[in-house]
C-alpha cells in the first residue's frame, strides 16, 4: 500500500516537473496582460474579418476616439458599484440610499452599453465592406448560439451583454 502511495506520489511530481518545464520553454512567465483600448480585439477582427491595413488604422482611430467615453463610464461604473458595497458592508440596509446607487449604476450602464454601441456602428458605418458586415454578423450569431449551449458561459455571455461586472445568481 505505501509503495503503491510513493509511485503514485512519485509519478504526479514527475508530471507536475514535466508541465512546468513546458510552460517555461513556451515563454509563459505568468499572466498575459489584457488587451487594453481595443489592442488585441482589433486585431482579431481583423484577421477574422480580413481586413486591409487601411481599415485597421482606421478602427484603432475610432476606438482611441472614442475610449475616453467608455473610459468615464466604466469609472462611473466602478464608482457607483464601490458605494453601494460601502453603503451596505456589515449588513447595513438603507432603501432609498440603495435606490439612489443603484440608479447611478443604472445610468453608468446604459452609458457604458450607449458608447460601445456607438463603436460598433461607427465600425459598421465607417470602416465594414457589405460582406465584412455580413460575416461580421455570422461570427456574432454563431458566438452567440454558441454560448447558450455551454452553461459555465451563460454568466460571461450575460456579463458582456450588459457590458457589467455582475455575476449571475447560481440556483441554490
Amino acid at each position: 500500500m505505501q509503495r503503491r502511495y510513493v509511485v503514485w506520489m512519485g509519478m504526479a511530481l514527475a508530471l507536475a516537473l514535466a508541465a512546468t518545464a513546458v510552460w517555461a520553454a513556451d515563454g509563459m512567465r505568468g499572466p498575459r496582460p489584457r488587451a487594453r483600448k481595443g489592442g488585441d480585439r482589433v486585431g482579431m477582427m481583423a484577421q477574422r474579418l480580413g481586413l486591409s491595413q487601411d481599415q485597421v488604422t482606421k478602427v484603432k482611430g475610432i476606438v482611441q476616439q472614442e475610449q475616453p467615453r467608455i473610459d468615464q463610464a466604466q469609472e462611473a461604473l466602478k464608482a457607483a458599484r464601490q458605494e453601494l458595497q460601502t453603503a451596505t458592508a456589515g449588513g447595513r440596509f438603507d432603501e432609498a440610499q440603495v435606490r439612489a446607487i443603484a440608479a447611478k449604476q443604472a445610468q453608468a450602464l446604459t452609458d457604458l452599453i450607449v458608447e460601445r454601441h456607438r463603436v460598433t456602428s461607427r465600425i459598421y458605418q465607417e470602416v465594414l465592406t457589405p460582406e465584412q458586415r455580413a460575416k461580421a454578423d455570422a461570427l456574432h450569431q454563431r458566438w452567440q448560439q454558441g454560448a447558450m449551449h455551454r452553461p459555465w458561459q451563460q454568466g460571461r455571455m450575460h456579463r458582456r451583454q450588459m457590458g457589467c461586472g455582475c455575476r449571475p445568481i447560481q440556483p441554490g
